[in-house]
Order: structure tokens, then C-alpha cells, then sequence
């Protein structure tokens, strides 16, 4: 009975807030208020557009601010949980490699392109500046790995199929490697190297347990700089 009174009342209730809009053209009054409110605004930019364009730049500056220390605050993180797998893994060098478009050819169809954007290392130099905007149709090796998720061996195992980057390893006095795709939501986001400048004894499969957790970790955070990045262009 209690649910059927409410409903009666509800209704009741109802029918009477219908009456009061059709007698006192509740709908015409909003709709009017919004045309002067609408008018007022126009108005004001007009009389004074320096105060409506210097609030306008008070809010994109604020918003740009909030991202660049968002932006500091993730790339911190990333390099954390870099230097946190190398040491683990008694690496040398961490790099992540970010896969992205680079010009394209006469069909108009881009070439795929990776960079290196960040970089730690242990006791030895960096190498990022030499791996920026490589075209993966000259690294053979990337498309086994783009399609595999992962690699682990010394670099006489890949030359074979990829004396390129063969030579770049061993130019870079890397003996050792392992590599893993830093998977994304809709498609992969790059890859993860880890370089040994040693010959290693160490159980491949132990690291790359290692590696493919902190690419599941890293995939988020790069996401996010992937958004951050679009928001800024």
C-alpha cells in the first residue's frame, strides 16, 4: 500500500508542476533568460575584451602549469622504475625506446619510426642521442620483437637477421641484451633495452619476468605522457 500511495502522490505532485508551467510559461521564461544571459556575456566581451582575453590566458597558463609538473612528477616515476630494473637485473644500461610516425612516402603512408626517450645507466655512457628517430624498415629486429614481446641473448644471436642493429649494439660495447614491447591499451607503445656490456651468466628467463612487469608498469605511465603530449599540441 505505502508504494502505491507514493506513486499517487508523485503522480499527483507531477500533474501539478505541469499546471504551474503551462499557466505561468515557465519554458518561456528560461528560454528568455538564457537569450538575455547569452546577450550580457556578448556584451561584456565586447565593452571589455583585454579582462575576458587576459582570463581566458589566466586559465590555459594555470592548466599548462598543472601539466608541466604532472609531466616532471611521471617522467620521475618512469626513471625510478628504470634505474630500480637495471640494478635489479645488474644491467648497464635501461633505455626505452617510443615508437611514433616519421615522414612519409610518395603514398602518402608514414614511415614507423622508434627514439629513444629515457635512458639510465651504470657504469657506463649514455647512447640515447644515437637512437633517435631510427626507421624500423632498416631494423629488421624490431619486427620480430614488435610481434614476439620479447627478447633475451647475446648479440651474436641476432646478427643473423639484423647485422645493423648488431653492429649498433656492439659499437655501443654491448655483448648481452634483453628486450621486451611496452604493450598499450589500443597498440604497442615502444620497448624496453636492457644492455650488458659483460658477458652475463645470469637465467634469461629471470629477467625477463623482470622487464615484462616494469613494462606493464611503464605502459601506463606513458600513456599518460602520450595524452599530456596531445594536449600540448
Amino acid at each position: 500500500m505505502n508504494n502505491v500511495e507514493n506513486t499517487t502522490t508523485g503522480i499527483g505532485w507531477l500533474e501539478k508542476i505541469l499546471e504551474t508551467v503551462q499557466k505561468y510559461h515557465v519554458w518561456d521564461f528560461c528560454k528568455a533568460f538564457i537569450v538575455i544571459l547569452f546577450t550580457a556575456l556578448i556584451v561584456g566581451f565586447i565593452s571589455n575584451p583585454t579582462k575576458v582575453v587576459e582570463k581566458i590566458e589566466e586559465v590555459r597558463n594555470k592548466k599548462h602549469t598543472e601539466q608541466i609538473e604532472w609531466r616532471l612528477k611521471n617522467t620521475s616515476e618512469i626513471q625510478g622504475k628504470m634505474n630500480k630494473l637495471m640494478y635489479s637485473t645488474s644491467a648497464n644500461r635501461c633505455v626505452i625506446l617510443s615508437l611514433h610516425n616519421g615522414l612519409n612516402d610518395i603514398n602518402n603512408i608514414p614511415y614507423l619510426r622508434a627514439s629513444a626517450i629515457f635512458e639510465t645507466t651504470n657504469n657506463t655512457y649514455p647512447i640515447a642521442d644515437y637512437y633517435q628517430n631510427c626507421i624500423l624498415s632498416l631494423i629488421p629486429f624490431s619486427h620480430k620483437l614488435y610481434f614476439d614481446g620479447y627478447f633475451c641473448g647475446d648479440i651474436e644471436d641476432i646478427e643473423p637477421m639484423d647485422r645493423n642493429l648488431y653492429h649498433k649494439l656492439a659499437s655501443n660495447d654491448c655483448t648481452h641484451f634483453c628486450a621486451v614491447t611496452i604493450q598499450g591499451i589500443e597498440k604497442p607503445l615502444g620497448f624496453i633495452f636492457l644492455t650488458y656490456t659483460e658477458p652475463q651468466e645470469h637465467k634469461c628467463n629471470e629477467i625477463l619476468r623482470k622487464v615484462q612487469k616494469t613494462a606493464l608498469e611503464l605502459s601506463v605511465l606513458l600513456e599518460i605522457n602520450n595524452k599530456e603530449k596531445r594536449w600540448f599540441d
